[in-house]
């Protein structure tokens, strides 16, 4: 039976991208160039604050500001996976604004749309977690606790079409879990659809400010780590 071969999409987004045939990355992006991002706002900015990096400087959580861009594909709806680099360097003592590492939502919406399907990685002062959204209602959980000036490997899975789970690893090969991590947790089916990746930052104080960075983000399709 001869062998019939199919292409398999994938998506540059910032440089350069392989197949998931070949074993790559189906989306990947170092932050070089901002030109393929859209700004929401004015406190998240890529490859300007922190080279080849997405990142805020003392955002002002009283406003949404966030990046997004199309995957180019659409996430499948049981088993995926994003890895990414993050560093958070300040945070407001008191009531601290939340920051999202990395979100894949259903529309181009800032992340806390009412109307957007959501997945992704929360972080609330010292603490990291998962997060999600069934369009109209947002759940977050699974604490970890982080501390500031140091450098995580992340690692957001798709589980199945109920599951997901988040590891903060150590080192970059991600083998070494820190203290608290991974977590899992059962979410709705009814979360699909999933083709944009934001990265941002939320909250109502005035004055009450984060900082952070991270880059090298690489999205595989369909496939479990």
């Amino acid at each position: 039976t001869p062998w019939i071969t199919k292409p398999v999409p994938f998506n540059i987004g910032q440089g350069a991208a392989a197949a998931s045939s070949g074993g790559g990355a189906d989306f990947e992006s170092d932050y070089t160039n901002a030109s393929l991002w859209t700004p929401v706002g004015s406190e998240v900015d890529v490859n300007s604050t922190v080279a080849d990096h997405v990142a805020n400087n003392n955002a002002d959580a009283s406003t949404n500001s966030e990046v997004y861009q199309s995957l180019g594909f659409t996430l499948d709806n049981e088993l995926w996976y994003a890895d990414f680099q993050w560093t958070s360097t300040a945070i407001a003592a008191s009531s601290p604004p939340s920051t999202f590492p990395i979100i894949f939502s259903s529309t181009t919406g800032v992340i806390r749309d009412t109307s957007n399907d959501a997945l992704g990685i929360m972080t609330q002062g010292t603490y990291m977690m998962w997060y999600t959204r069934d369009a109209t209602t947002p759940v977050d959980g699974g604490h970890i606790s982080i501390s500031l000036d140091t450098l995580y490997y992340l690692r957001f899975e798709r589980t199945s079409a109920t599951g997901i789970k988040l590891s903060v690893f150590s080192d970059s090969a991600r083998t070494t879990n820190i203290s608290g991590s991974p977590k899992t947790a059962t979410i709705s089916s009814s979360i699909q659809d999933l083709d944009i990746i934001h990265h941002g930052v939320c909250g109502t104080i005035s004055n009450n400010t984060s900082s952070w960075n991270g880059t090298n983000v690489r999205v595989y399709n369909g496939v479990s780590p």
